[in-house]
């Protein structure tokens, strides 16, 4: 499934590869695209909780996800 993640407290680039290495560190997730404010990530098995962790854990907050 297909998350769409929006992400509070990222300014630059560096906040993308942190969000970026966040994610990665989660099994059976592809990320798909990490921009300034949001993520999209392809996954079967990573619930929204685990995805809320791995990014709060680095110091930025999840405003929402959706999936579709």
């Amino acid at each position: 499934m297909k998350k769409s993640v929006q992400v509070s407290g990222m300014h630059c680039h560096h906040c993308v590869n942190a969000v970026r290495q966040a994610l990665s560190s989660l099994p059976d997730v592809t990320i798909l695209d990490v921009d300034i404010g949001s993520a999209t990530i392809l996954t079967s098995s990573a619930s929204d909780e685990d995805v809320r962790n791995a990014i709060d854990q680095d110091g930025y907050a999840v405003t929402g996800i959706s999936t579709s």
